[in-house]
């Protein structure tokens, strides 16, 4: 197989192809690729809660997200009711974040790249919460009052530009 690459190179490469088959099989002989996670993620010391900000039609609202299927319903449910769309609306989602290892912008799309927006959501609210100074004991995430209701829009826009955005490209029926 002529994949001889970094790992970080290959890593980086498997995660701007989530939710493709390159995320994780090699293009050239099929082999399952390493977890580009374990290459990405920096060790931070503590975890926060994973928030998204889902801007559209002008309005943004902030999401408390979770991984795996289950969490993307929830996800694309709450975007629906927090925007008035019928149940049955399909989304068209592109992910804007930051890479993990990084920090730089990182554009994904669709649904299969969703867990890779999670996990990059979840290092960069570790990463703001541990640069806000806070001892390594009050690492520990604490809900957020404001975020519990998946649908309430955010009335205090704080540090926007470091948190995952999630811009809405088409809906349509």
């Amino acid at each position: 197989c002529p994949r001889a690459s970094h790992a970080y190179c290959l890593a980086r490469w498997c995660l701007q192809s989530a939710g493709s088959r390159k995320e994780t099989l090699c293009e050239f002989c099929g082999s399952q690729l390493p977890d580009w996670r374990m290459s990405l993620t920096p060790e931070i010391g503590c975890s926060a809660p994973a928030i998204m900000n889902v801007n559209f039609d002008g309005v943004m609202y902030s999401f408390e997200v979770k991984p795996g299927a289950e969490g993307y319903e929830e996800f694309t449910d709450g975007i629906r009711h927090a925007f008035n769309l019928p149940q049955g609306c399909e989304l068209n989602i592109t992910f804007t974040c930051d890479e993990p290892s990084t920090g730089s912008p990182l554009t994904i799309h669709g649904e299969g790249a969703y867990d890779a927006a999670v996990h990059c959501a979840g290092v960069s609210a570790a990463r703001r919460k541990l640069c806000s100074g806070h001892s390594e004991h009050a690492c520990t995430p604490v809900p957020d009052p404001e975020l519990q209701d998946s649908g309430r829009k955010r009335k205090s826009l704080g540090d926007w530009s470091k948190r995952v955005r999630v811009a809405i490209t088409h809906l349509f029926h």
